[in-house]
């Protein structure tokens, strides 16, 4: 094999890996669409929010006074509660990446299409010469006298 051959063999074997990641984006791609549209109302009020259960669900740590460390006993609770909903987030995100998954398909499947079917520009990079410029050719050295 001669060095454009092994080029040639170069781009076609990376247009091959780029079409098998073009192929798992897409399944990714398949996969994330029932997230948009099957959403679960999870900022939905709690019908057992006056249930006390027996166990809290983290442990805090008590201090002598008798409070949580962090608690203040003068303040009153306050809720962190966020502009968005959580619903609100969770489409957001899954928005985020059906878009990201859509944009990487199209990429990968579009170098591996070009790449698997033409790719000469890539060849041509790859296979240019190297040019260092007008070679300088010496003299021949003398090895005997001629006298």
């Amino acid at each position: 094999m001669n060095k454009s051959q092994v080029i040639w063999l170069i781009i076609r074997l990376f247009g091959v890996y780029l079409a098998y990641l073009a192929l798992f984006s897409f399944f990714s791609l398949v996969g994330s669409i029932p997230a948009l549209f099957t959403l679960p109302k999870l900022d939905a009020p709690n019908k057992n929010a006056n249930v006390s259960s027996p166990m809290p669900m983290r442990p805090t740590q008590i201090s002598p006074n008798g409070f949580g460390v962090n608690e203040d006993p003068t303040q009153p609770k306050t809720e962190d509660k966020n502009e968005e909903s959580i619903t609100a987030k969770f489409k957001g995100e899954n928005v985020t990446n059906f878009l990201w998954f859509l944009i990487v398909t199209a990429l990968y499947g579009a170098l591996a299409w070009y790449l698997l079917r033409d790719g000469r520009i890539l060849f041509a990079v790859l296979n240019r010469e190297r040019d260092d410029g007008p070679t300088i050719e010496r003299e021949p050295e003398v090895t005997t006298l001629n006298l």
